[in-house]
């Protein structure tokens, strides 16, 4: 390195760390590997703070292992003692990324202390330099080993916070011990689903973006939105008791563009009648799937629906989940979305021939159709087809016709003129130059849960293929059989640490 500028080397050296939100200490991955190449690049290593801002430190064995033996157990904690000195010491009070996950330790109080030098070093004594930070804890609350009421975070811009397997009903601390925080925007809390954690209070009038992994009331919804206000993103199960308090007060929020609901025993959209998100551009709507038949119903669109669907007039992208509604009903509500881009679907519609006609654009409408998303660039249709023993899926039109009815569609909302002969062609209108084409779609996915249709998707993905337009570059089109134990809307999370 003796003819490299060293400004030079220490942008490589950074170049060389993984792409993660937090870095996993590994003698294979830098920074650790930059120290064993040799004594001048340890040393450069060990003088660069920005390889050192970033760390994952987890009490798992080896691989993901539990430990079990004590022997284990103490190897991992002098383990991650040793890392945790390491990266304290040379990152030299640099604004910091720390993530520790305890989610093997044991439940006795034994155990906790004997964890609780790690958790001093990692967490209490990065307080004032952690910019961003995940713990996750594997007992109840009681054994925290560590409690910060008045100690001021003041650098803390995001949090997340987990702890697994609480079955005590008692309110959940969190927000206290990070309540001095006035930098945190971001929040994620996954804690046990209790009674009195459906109504804790939240210390952050500041926040930006907040992900709710657990069960809160209709009154806890309200104090959210009557109390950060300058919410950008928002992602909440909501729970409603007969005897919850419905907000009769205007609640408007003007910076909401991202919203997530996750309903139970929840019927209708009345108690959003008060709540208006006038920039909203992003709708994630899901009915819990620990129910069927999902309680919220569609059909028919009452006052409390048109209300609510005006108010996604400026939507870009809507997910529905876990849904119960007729094709006609969906129809109906992407009509009131002009500027959808992305439209992802996981509903039993009853006859989907009829709603992908209904999505198929016409060069030249004739009688009643309406051609509607004109802008849509992305389309995912998830069919339930196997039922799950409690409720059974509605859908009256053979599988083969709605395959059919789907290439129509597609091919409409491609820019190809040609297509090859066959009966697709004859209920197929290319759009001409002259005409006000809508946008292509860049992206299909159908998902269906039956094995066994398996080889009528085969043959249907060998017709796409006659059709240059439905393959990449100009479109990824996939075709997807496989049967899950969850359902697909509760595979992923999505915050800000997948998208932006």
């Amino acid at each position: 390195m003796d003819g490299i500028p060293s400004e030079i080397v220490a942008k490589i050296f950074v170049l060389c760390l993984p792409e993660t939100n937090y870095i996993r200490p590994h003698p294979s991955t830098a920074p650790i590997l930059l120290t064993h190449v040799c004594s001048s690049w340890r040393a450069f290593a060990f003088d660069l703070p920005n390889l050192w801002t970033s760390i994952h430190l987890t009490d798992a064995w080896k691989g993901d292992a539990l430990p079990v033996l004590f022997d284990e157990v103490s190897s991992v904690n002098q383990r991650l003692l040793h890392q945790a000195e390491l990266w304290n010491r040379h990152s030299r009070g640099r604004l910091s990324s720390i993530s520790l996950n305890l989610a093997y330790q044991h439940y006795t109080q034994s155990f906790i202390s004997f964890w609780h030098p790690l958790v001093h070093r990692v967490v209490i004594e990065n307080l004032q330099t952690v910019r961003h930070l995940f713990i996750r804890f594997n007992f109840d609350y009681h054994g925290l080993p560590f409690y910060l009421p008045d100690l001021e975070i003041r650098n803390l811009e995001s949090l997340h916070f987990v702890v697994a397997e609480n079955e005590l009903d008692h309110l959940f601390p969190c927000p206290t011990i990070f309540s001095q925080a006035p930098s945190l925007r971001r929040v994620i809390l996954d804690v046990p689903r209790t009674g009195k954690s459906r109504d804790m209070q939240l210390p952050w009038p500041q926040l930006t973006h907040l992900v709710l992994i657990f069960e809160t009331s209709l009154s806890f919804f309200y104090s959210i939105l009557q109390g950060c206000l300058s919410l950008e993103r928002l992602s909440i199960n909501i729970y409603n008791s007969s005897n919850a308090p419905v907000s009769t007060a205007l609640i408007k929020i003007t910076k909401l563009r991202d919203l997530s609901f996750t309903l139970l025993h929840v019927e209708n959209p009345s108690f959003i009648d008060t709540v208006a998100f006038p920039v909203l551009e992003n709708f994630q709507f899901f009915s819990s799937n620990r129910i069927s038949p999902p309680q919220f119903s569609w059909d028919p669109l009452t006052p409390s629906h048109w209300q609510m669907l005006h108010q996604l007039r400026n939507l870009h992208t809507l997910v529905l989940g876990f849904h119960e509604m007729s094709g006609d009903t969906l129809l109906e509500v992407l009509r009131l979305i002009p500027h959808l881009v992305e439209l992802a679907v996981d509903a039993d519609l009853g006859t989907y021939r009829s709603f992908l006609q209904g999505l198929t654009y016409e060069s030249n409408p004739e009688g009643d159709h309406q051609n509607i998303v004109k802008n849509l660039e992305t389309f995912r249709l998830y069919m339930e087809l196997t039922g799950d023993g409690r409720l059974q899926p509605r859908i009256s039109d053979d599988f083969s016709v709605i395959l059919d009815a789907l290439l129509v569609m597609v091919l409409s909302r491609s820019h190809s003129i040609s297509s090859p002969r066959g009966e697709i062609e004859e209920n197929h209108t290319a759009f001409s130059e002259e005409s006000t084409a809508p946008a292509h779609l860049r992206n299909v996915l159908l998902r269906v849960d039956k094995e066994e249709l398996q080889e009528s998707l085969d043959e249907f993905h060998t017709r796409c293929q006659t059709y240059p337009q439905l393959s990449p570059p100009n479109m990824l089109f996939e075709i997807i059989c496989k049967v899950d134990e969850f359902n697909w809307l509760v595979e992923k999370v999505d915050t800000w640490e997948t998208s932006t």
